[in-house]
């Protein structure tokens, strides 16, 4: 079974070994030609899918469920932009007194977009922590209510690398590390050398001029992301490695038959896999199996569904899908 980048080498297998198939399992479906060619464009077109439904799901939670809560979903939305509007000319500098940093801890309009976007790849479960976080947030703004140490460590501090402190020791590099996720960096720099090593370089962003129009092209397919993941192709502008001949391939998945059975599983709204690639996977494989789950997540696994787990058992039992359009919902529904 393969998840996410999993679900990368997953379908490069029966793509090269059709015969060598037994029962696969793909979650969370990454797109093999976005992925090969360097670009990361693909998760861009259902990106802005996900934050609208955050601002559905929140308008149909009763106001004491949802912190952010509107009269409408557009009035939900329309209250989002403005703070985003409203950091992108003021950031908030957030106090950390722990430790004297390098520099000052700025919340900007970007920032914010990005801890967005990472509570948003557990949606179903976390929409309600990210409602808290931007009534928060909005406080903060306003002047209404104070920054507290204890709530920045709980809902920002998680979702930011370790700021630079030239002057820590590394007793207090610890202290860093258990306040904020440290394993970002590690994270960032592990899945960068695989992205710009399967890349092979073809696409290298070869100017400013270049990077400007790259991200021009990714705004446009994503209003509230497209911008800072226009700039992930550029990591890879000076990436020195390249992966042997017998190691290269170009991410055009497919095989008319396998010898065994491939299940493909997908939420219907992933800000990081599509449920578009899903589907484009099962038109690439002949008769594969597709099963949605009805949620807000990155991978089916990160959303408890008894209708889901289920289906993999039954799969794996016996080989045999799920009936085709077959949709299974959340054991729980969100802000539960």
């Amino acid at each position: 079974m393969g998840a996410s980048y999993g679900t990368t080498l997953g379908a490069t297998f029966p793509t090269l070994f059709p015969d060598r198939v037994g029962r696969m399992i793909l979650d969370g479906v990454d797109s093999g030609e976005d992925h090969f060619s360097g670009k990361y464009e693909s998760f861009l077109l259902g990106a802005d899918d996900v934050f609208k439904q955050f601002f559905r799901q929140c308008h149909a939670a009763e106001s004491s469920e949802c912190a952010f809560w509107g009269v409408s979903p557009s009035a939900i939305q329309n209250r989002f932009e403005r703070l985003l509007q409203a950091l992108r000319r003021n950031p908030i500098e957030l106090p950390y007194t722990k430790l004297q940093l390098d520099e000052p801890i700025l919340l900007t309009e970007r920032r914010l977009r990005e801890i967005v976007y990472a509570y948003a790849r557990s949606g179903h479960t976390e929409f309600r922590n990210l409602a808290v976080t931007l009534a928060a947030v909005e406080g903060f703004e306003k002047l209404s209510s104070p920054i507290h140490e204890d709530f920045l460590k709980s809902k920002i501090w998680p979702w930011l690398v370790p700021p630079p402190c030239s002057r820590c020791s590394e007793q207090d590099r610890a202290v860093l590390r258990k306040d904020f996720d440290d394993m970002s960096a590690g994270i960032y720099f592990g899945t960068s050398s695989i992205r710009c090593t399967d890349a092979d370089g073809r696409f290298i962003v070869s100017s400013v001029e270049h990077l400007k129009e790259h991200v021009s092209a990714s705004s446009a397919k994503s209003r509230y992301v497209g911008d800072w993941a226009g700039v992930l192709p550029a990591v890879c502008r000076k990436w020195p490695f390249r992966p042997p001949p017998s190691q290269k391939f170009d991410g055009k998945y497919g095989a008319k038959s396998i010898s065994g059975e491939l299940l493909i599983l997908s939420t219907t709204y992933d800000i990081c896999t599509p449920v578009r690639n899903a589907r484009q996977l099962q038109e690439q494989f002949s008769g594969s199996h597709l099963l949605l789950q009805d949620a807000v997540s990155h991978c089916t696994l990160s959303v408890h569904s008894e209708g889901v787990s289920e289906a993999i058992r039954n799969f794996l039992a016996s080989g045999s899908g799920p009936q085709s359009d077959l949709v299974c919902f959340p054991d729980r529904p969100p802000f539960a």
